[in-house]
C-alpha cells in the first residue's frame, strides 16, 4: 500500500507541474507578466509564480478566473501533447 500512495504523489505533483508549465506557456504568449496575471487573478505574484513552478496547486476557483482571463476551456490546462511539448495554439 505505500507504493501505491508514492506513485499517487509522485502522479500529482506532476500534474501540477505540467499545470503550471501550461499556465506558463499560456501567459507568456499572451505577452503577461507574473505581476500582471497575479493582480487580475487576486494572487499574490509568489504564489502565481508557485503555480506556475508546480510546488502550489491551482484552486478549482483560480482555474474558472483564469479560463476567464485567457478565454480558453479548463481542459486547456490538462492537455498532453502526444510529443510532451506544451503548446498553447490548439487545445
Amino acid at each position: 500500500m505505500m507504493q501505491n500512495g508514492k506513485w499517487e504523489e509522485d502522479l500529482t505533483r506532476a500534474i501540477d507541474r505540467h499545470v503550471g508549465r501550461r499556465l506558463r506557456t499560456l501567459r507568456t504568449s499572451r505577452r503577461h507578466s507574473v505581476l500582471r496575471l497575479a493582480t487580475l487573478m487576486g494572487l499574490p505574484a509568489f504564489d502565481l509564480a508557485r503555480i506556475e513552478s508546480g510546488t502550489r496547486r491551482l484552486s478549482i476557483p483560480e482555474l474558472w478566473t483564469l479560463t476567464r482571463i485567457y478565454g480558453v476551456e479548463p481542459r486547456f490546462f490538462f492537455r498532453f501533447d502526444r510529443r510532451g511539448e506544451d503548446k498553447v495554439g490548439n487545445y
